[in-house]
């Protein structure tokens, strides 16, 4: 039995993946250390700002909370 595909959500996903992929690496300090550090933390916000761009449905939110307070 085939899955049905959001493609509209597939290709966010990517689209925004991608950008962040390209400001990670524009980010340049001259300290390779504070590089890493900034390159790390915006990889990390990665899953926060797609939420903050509407891409999880309702009953996604719904779920992550409860998987959250399981924690």
């Amino acid at each position: 039995l085939p899955l049905p595909y959001d493609y509209r959500r597939i290709v966010w996903l990517i689209t925004s993946a991608l950008g962040v992929y390209a400001v990670g690496t524009a980010l340049t300090f001259s300290n390779p250390w504070l590089e890493l550090a900034a390159r790390g933390l915006w990889a990390v916000s990665y899953p926060a700002m797609l939420l903050l761009m509407g891409f999880a449905r309702p009953e996604e939110i719904t779920l992550l909370k409860q998987m959250w307070g399981k924690i």
